[in-house]
């Protein structure tokens, strides 16, 4: 069976898509969410790793951030953590999917980064797009407590959108919301024809 992707850089609109999928009937594997879940289950040894002693999760999410978006290093350290146990619970939440017939999607914000730019043949991959003055202005109403700085960091360590399109299935530009619902929908049905 082919697995349904939808990634994109931050801020490009990835949550809206899913949720057109989520009104077609289309369950959702989060990505986020699992890694929010490994984050609190790991908490201990990622706070030993960078030496963040903070017991409001918030604030250590802030304080992670902030080391690993501005440290391709430390980036990669908290990756080789976490990653596996990610995709290890992905796996799970789409075999059982997979097992009931249900059809789902995997919102995957760095599935190119986690791949290093490599496509699984069976996964049909949806990137959705959006230009960067665009996303800053969502990251900012978004994330508030963001300095500039911190969201450009975020933005600089994911890969390109222009070399990500060229190995997507589908590229879905997100600048105006009307024409971005009607794209999303029309792909939601020439998918049930091809899954």
């Amino acid at each position: 069976m082919k697995r349904i992707y939808i990634t994109g850089n931050i801020g490009s609109g990835k949550s809206s898509a899913t949720n057109i999928f989520k009104e077609n009937g289309y369950e959702v594997i989060s990505a986020d969410i699992i890694a929010e879940t490994v984050l609190i289950e790991n908490k201990k040894e990622i706070s030993k790793t960078f030496k963040i002693n903070e017991k409001d999760i918030k604030i250590f999410k802030k304080k992670l951030g902030s080391i690993i978006f501005s440290n391709k290093e430390e980036k990669e350290k908290l990756e080789s953590i976490m990653i596996c146990k990610i995709l290890v619970k992905i796996e799970h939440f789409a075999t059982i999917y997979e097992e009931r017939n249900q059809k789902f999607i995997i919102e995957s914000p760095t599935y190119f980064e986690v791949r290093k730019m490599v496509k699984d043949i069976d996964d049909i991959l949806i990137l959705i797009t959006a230009p960067e003055e665009i996303r800053m202005e969502r990251i900012i109403k978004r994330n508030p407590d963001l300095s500039k700085k911190e969201i450009y960091n975020r933005i600089l360590s994911q890969i390109d959108e222009d070399r990500k399109a060229k190995i997507s299935d589908y590229v879905i530009s997100n600048i105006d919301k009307e024409v971005f619902v009607n794209d999303v929908r029309d792909l939601i049905k020439k998918l049930e024809e091809v899954v």
